[in-house]
């Protein structure tokens, strides 16, 4: 981020190795660097701090209105969103990554709201903002990546719901416009389909994902852990009543989070992020 705001542009080459200097490199997070850089220069770290914390009551805010969007009760929903906080806790540091979880967030908010069968008017209202919320996303942080696994579920449960009978052709065709729109807008980066190849090769990398602690399985032997284990039972319980009513994208989306985070704990807060609103919604007092 100093670098930049030093040499008004994005480095395409290490300026900081000493064993390889001017190797090509991607600066995936330039967008954060810049902003907690000049956040920094400004007030220092508490600046930093500070907004980190915005963004962490952000994030609640707008899954506790998700779940309130979704028609959940205003108690239940409340207690979701606490004991959601403390699972994602375990992500609560000045990084990069809050941005994602964020970004997340609004997503599924505005997919929730799209999805509840309200006017066409107000469905396309919100769902214009993804695209360029994707822009913004991809600058910030490489986490964008899981927006477009998120619409790909979203795609394929429309398209089965529709095979049943429980959906519709004109919801199918409308989440592969969107994904479409927010896959070219992921392209207004200044590395281009670079930085996409470059997320590939980072989860192609073992060294990376065997000796990273954050891309290992959970062990559940940490409060954030224990109450990821509760919503993973409930997001898990709640996959039979979502078949029986032919809803195909919520276990789609549950099994294949539940997957990523046992895989990896670094993904269990983007479980949380994406089913607590499906518990709270879907669980009568």
């Amino acid at each position: 981020g100093n670098w930049v705001l030093d040499h008004g542009r994005v480095p395409v080459t290490d300026p900081f190795s000493f064993t390889q200097p001017h190797a090509p490199w991607l600066a995936a997070e330039w967008g954060t660097g810049v902003v907690f850089a000049a956040l920094n220069h400004a007030v220092g770290l508490k600046g930093i701090v500070f907004l980190c914390g915005l963004m962490i009551a952000a994030l609640i805010t707008v899954m506790l209105r998700t779940m309130l969007s979704a028609g959940a009760d205003l108690l239940l929903s409340i207690l979701v969103a606490l004991l959601a906080s403390n699972a994602l806790s375990l992500h609560y540091h000045a990084r990069p990554h809050l941005f994602t979880l964020l970004f997340l967030a609004i997503a599924a908010w505005i997919i929730t709201k799209d999805r509840q069968g309200c006017t066409s008017q107000a469905r396309t209202k919100w769902i214009c903002f993804l695209p360029p919320l994707t822009a913004l996303w991809v600058n910030l942080h490489p986490g964008f990546a899981i927006l477009f696994a998120y619409l790909g579920v979203l795609v394929v449960g429309s398209a089965l719901e529709w095979w049943l009978g429980k959906g519709s052709r004109a919801a199918t065709l409308r989440y592969a416009g969107l994904t479409a729109a927010c896959g070219v807008t992921s392209f207004i980066n200044p590395f281009g389909w670079k930085l996409h190849a470059e997320i590939l090769s980072y989860f192609q990398a073992k060294g990376m994902t065997d000796l990273i602690q954050e891309f290992q399985a959970p062990t559940f032997r940490t409060s954030p852990q224990l109450y990821f284990m509760v919503f993973l039972f409930a997001g898990l319980a709640l996959c039979g009543l979502f078949v029986r009513e032919k809803r195909l994208v919520e276990p789609l989306l549950i099994l294949s989070l539940a997957y990523a985070s046992l895989t990896s704990v670094r993904h269990s807060t983007v479980f949380v992020v994406m089913v607590a609103p499906m518990i709270a919604t879907n669980t009568v007092l």
